[in-house]
């Protein structure tokens, strides 16, 4: 597992303008994920990067040191060579099991802001997928990701972690909700992501009207068509020259600027025509003009806030989360176990290889040399009794190995071999030495064979 590696900030580290600096932005994401892996020399990668972490998921081969690619991962993201000591002191890092063991916390929504919530579950899928598409996931991170995948699917199943009650955008919703008890009224959802989808779909069902606010407008009418509510699309260019009262805006655009500056915002609050609208801002960068916002006396929320009422709960949900981690703690073991049988599987397939091309080197001298007068059913034999006879001795270290590998790791199968091998060929050529033992073995005489020859024993 030491090939496997992640270096990345999160919220626990940093505050959303500090994860914002290392992020990887949606537009041409793949071309960077390919230069990424160049930059980072690595074989395998995955980023996640979201508005609670960026994480860049590798292996690597050899395994490099996690201060290397510290640095090397604050360059390639932030475009810029760190400071001394500044890569450490920005970014976390993983390696081996700590590593796999932090995919699995990830992706079942235990290390999130709030405990549990399913956003991140898609999140991770996506992040998968897209490395998919770049020819960048090998065998190792494709193990990694659908265990992960899996366990998070298990987790929500035997804990109700995350059973409409977890997620970021459910805090916001929240926050609508207080304002909307004081006096029902639209919401205005200002661009159309996974934040605001989820947010539109809860005021939908719960029966208020939405205005879904968006650049392309195709994109605002597809939702509202899927909504099946009572839903106006609207233009962003529409919606900041007019907008309608509403009771709150969400917003969460992906945009690399303000998208309701202090003219937009006035206009809001002039349109309302009872209490002022509350914003929601859940964008980073932000999308709401924050001192216009309190200029104006408008309340808003935004990431900082967001988080700020996650970790409050977090303490309980933790409660609530103990039975998850054991999950997780036992999918790292058959995470590691999965490995340790794969590397020792290409081992005892190595071991079957070596032993049969000794062994057939040494009957073909065997046949030239010493046992030249056999005739072709008595060879036939003898081939046949070498075969199974290396099958034999190539099939018993197998479970031995297979344990060896489960109980101390790939690593000591590796130095066994690194032991042994060099001895193999010098041991056999010592028992084929004493093959003129079998010179007499024929067809007529199979009782000579070894019982367990003579029965097939083997894999």
């Amino acid at each position: 597992m030491q090939h496997i590696g992640i270096v990345g900030i999160n919220w626990r580290s940093d505050g959303p303008e500090s994860i914002e600096r290392f992020q990887l932005s949606r537009e041409g994401r793949d071309k960077r994920l390919r230069a990424l892996a160049t930059d980072l020399e690595v074989c395998e990668l995955v980023v996640l990067s979201t508005c609670n972490r960026v994480e860049v998921i590798f292996v690597s081969d050899p395994p490099r040191p996690v201060t290397e690619m510290r640095k090397r991962v604050f360059q390639a993201l932030s475009g810029r060579e760190p400071a001394p000591g500044e890569a450490h002191r920005s970014l976390r890092a993983w390696e081996g099991e700590g590593a796999v063991e932090h995919v699995f916390l990830v992706a079942s929504g235990l290390d999130s802001s709030k405990v549990g919530e399913t956003e991140v579950t898609g999140q991770v899928r996506e992040a998968l997928e897209l490395s998919r598409q770049e020819g960048l996931v090998g065998a190792r991170l494709e193990l990694l990701f659908r265990q992960a995948l899996k366990l998070a699917g298990a987790t929500r199943a035997a804990t109700g972690l995350g059973d409409g009650r977890t997620s970021l955008a459910e805090i916001a919703l929240e926050f609508v909700g207080a304002r909307l008890a004081l006096e029902a009224g639209p919401v205005a959802l200002v661009g159309v992501s996974p934040m605001t989808e989820r947010c539109a779909r809860s005021l939908s069902a719960g029966g208020t009207q939405l205005f879904v606010v968006n650049r392309t407008v195709a994109r605002a009418e597809k939702l509202c068509r899927d909504l099946q509510g009572d839903a106006q699309a609207w233009s962003l260019e529409e919606f900041q020259a007019s907008p309608p009262a509403v009771a709150a805006v969400i917003s969460a655009t992906g945009a690399e600027g303000l998208v309701l500056r202090a003219e937009h915002l006035g206009a809001l609050s002039a349109a309302a025509t009872g209490e002022p609208p509350v914003l929601v801002d859940m964008a980073l960068p932000s999308d709401i003009a924050p001192d216009a916002a309190q200029a104006l006396g408008l309340m808003r929320l935004d990431m900082d806030g967001i988080l700020a009422r996650a970790e409050k709960t977090r303490a309980n949900h933790l409660m609530e989360a103990g039975a998850a981690r054991e999950l997780v703690d036992a999918a790292v073991t058959r995470f590691a176990e999965r490995l340790a049988e794969r590397s020792v599987d290409c081992a005892i397939g190595k071991l079957h290889e070596s032993y049969n091309k000794i062994a057939e080197a040494q009957l073909e001298r065997l046949l030239r040399v010493k046992l030249n007068s056999l005739d072709a059913d008595e060879e036939q034999v003898l081939r046949r009794f070498v075969e199974r006879l290396t099958a034999y001795f190539a099939h018993l270290p197998a479970s031995g190995l297979r344990e060896i590998a489960r109980t101390q790791g790939p690593e000591a199968v590796r130095q066994f071999f690194a032991h042994a091998e060099a001895n193999l060929e010098q041991d056999l050529d010592l028992v084929f030495e004493g093959g003129a033992a079998f010179a007499s073995l024929s067809a007529e005489d199979p009782d000579d064979a070894p019982q367990s020859v003579q029965e097939g024993v083997g894999p």
